[in-house]
């Protein structure tokens, strides 16, 4: 289920992408400056327009084969082809093309799931390797907001440090909005509130911080997984409402691969989420503990 949802999530990024990146909203002809994944478009004498239509097509082409040959090895190689090409395209106007970064890296990891999952009854090791490479794919997603989350913590202990206004301190979500709004020369939504109400965004951004640095942790504590996807894609929609910044291709995949990941427990209760929790869960065993310790003492 995980791989055919991942599959046709791709189809319909494509026809998105198809429609974005058409021939009147493409960004200055003049930036353009070919990264070496489209060398054919000069080999071949092609236009700026004719290179972008030419990608187009093909992702939309690749995702459809993706679809309906998702159990063949091949079939999964040429639509990470397709998503190479386009992020090539994207990044080939100036500014590196990060949304698609997941989507090109988790394609070419499900290149290597192996076929005979899908023929007759695999085996116990055909079983393992597919579960591993799905493991791989998540893991390189999470790695991600993990690495992202540390560049946060970082950056802010050396703020704070040199006696600056951190992303730790009650008024640093609101410094980084008015420092970035006027760069994208437009506004966010819910930008402002935060501007005016800092301690509302301080909190949010606390928590965002926290779950960025351990969503490495949730791949050796799978009940937290679906928890941590939930609040990924917030984090997403919240980048979008107060600073004006899309990850839209990220949305679709922590879904595809997280909420039908195959590693959650099925049956897995909010006390343990809670007992699993990074520091917080280490916290509670410490309290617990000590209340057992001292019932028995008090017997």
């Amino acid at each position: 289920m995980l791989v055919r949802v991942y599959y046709a999530i791709l189809l319909y990024s494509s026809f998105i992408f198809l429609t974005e990146w058409s021939t009147a909203t493409l960004p200055p002809l003049d930036s353009f400056v070919p990264l070496w994944p489209l060398w054919w478009g000069h080999a071949l004498g092609l236009s700026t327009v004719a290179v972008a239509q030419c990608v187009r097509i093909f992702f939309v082409g690749a995702t459809f084969v993706g679809v309906l040959w998702y159990d063949r090895w091949y079939a999964r190689l040429f639509v990470f082809a397709g998503i190479w090409q386009v992020h090539a395209l994207a990044s080939s106007f100036g500014i590196v093309s990060h949304p698609w970064y997941g989507w090109m890296f988790t394609s070419l990891i499900f290149v290597l799931l192996p076929d005979s999952i899908w023929r007759n009854e695999p085996a116990h090791e055909t079983r393992r390797t597919f579960l591993l490479v799905i493991w791989w794919a998540q893991a390189y997603i999470m790695l991600t907001y993990t690495l992202s989350g540390i560049w946060k913590l970082l950056v802010g202990l050396q703020q704070t440090a040199a006696g600056e206004v951190s992303g730790f301190a009650p008024m640093g979500l609101a410094y980084q909005i008015a420092d970035w709004l006027p760069k994208i020369q437009g506004e966010a939504i819910f930008g402002p509130f935060i501007i005016t109400h800092p301690y509302i965004g301080w909190a949010m951004y606390l928590v965002v911080q926290y779950m960025q640095i351990f969503a490495i942790y949730t791949m050796i504590r799978p009940s937290l997984q679906k928890l941590w996807c939930i609040e990924l894609v917030l984090f997403h929609f919240g980048t979008f409402l107060l600073m004006g910044i899309t990850f839209s291709p990220f949305i679709p995949l922590l879904l595809a691969l997280f909420f039908f990941s195959p590693f959650i427990p099925e049956a897995v209760s909010w006390r343990q989420i809670a007992f699993e929790l990074p520091i917080v869960g280490q916290l509670l065993q410490f309290v617990r503990t000590k209340l057992l310790a001292h019932r028995t003492i008090g017997r």
